[in-house]
């Protein structure tokens, strides 16, 4: 997992440090054209695209257990890429982790107790992008995708003492999503991300886990 998260975090860098490149290649007395931005951002062609955030665990519990886990905030990284296949019509694939530690446990009838360890997703999804035309910079998109989660949840200790309970599992994962734009260039667009990300019930020792999350993310997209 640290491999990957390394990984990820090194391409969305990579991005951001060729987005402001870019930006920093035009003069600075040139007018922004915004027909050509907006009509930029929403261009056929090839394109790559980092995303760095926050994640909100909903629901991560057993479903046959009297324990009820809450986790603490965390965070999503991913990047992508798609194509432009229209004039408002985008499809991707995308590379995501979410991870999110273990908060404190309720124990039904008889309180609460602290609790350590965490909840990971690793996930290939394939989304597919509307772009909504407004005549400015600004484009909002809605998104949804499918594809494959791979779910790792450790709960390594309750109350302080050391249960050691982890497992992982691979289930079908689905989005949906909500997102506003703004164009800095011709191909160089920056976003604010909203996605509803969960996954199938998936197995931890026998047991049926749900996964859902609400993911704010920030990110860049640069079409070649």
């Amino acid at each position: 997992m640290k491999n990957n998260f390394i990984t990820i975090t090194c391409c969305v860098a990579m991005l951001s440090v060729t987005s402001i490149a870019y930006c920093a290649e035009t003069p600075a007395k040139k007018t922004l054209n915004t027909d050509k931005v907006t009509e930029g951002a929403r261009h056929k062609g090839l394109y790559l695209s980092g995303t760095l955030g926050f994640t909100r665990v909903q629901d991560a519990n057993v479903e046959s257990s009297p324990l009820d886990f809450s986790y603490e905030d965390g965070f999503n990284i991913g990047v992508a890429v798609g194509y432009g296949i229209g004039e408002n019509i985008r499809i991707e694939t995308e590379l995501t982790h979410l991870e999110n530690d273990l908060d404190k446990v309720e124990v039904s009838g008889l309180g609460t107790a602290p609790t350590s360890g965490d909840i990971r997703s690793t996930s290939l999804l394939f989304n597919g992008y509307i772009d909504l035309k407004n005549g400015t910079p600004i484009i909002t998109t809605l998104s949804a995708g499918a594809g494959i989660a791979k779910i790792d949840l450790d709960v390594d200790s309750v109350a302080g003492i050391y249960t050691g309970a982890s497992d992982d599992d691979k289930v079908f994962a689905y989005q949906l999503g909500l997102g506003l734009g703004y164009a800095l260039q011709e191909n160089i667009i920056i976003e604010l991300k909203y996605r509803y990300f969960a996954t199938d019930d998936f197995d931890f020792e026998g047991d049926d886990v749900e996964f859902k999350t609400h993911n704010i993310s920030f990110g860049t997209r640069i079409f070649f």
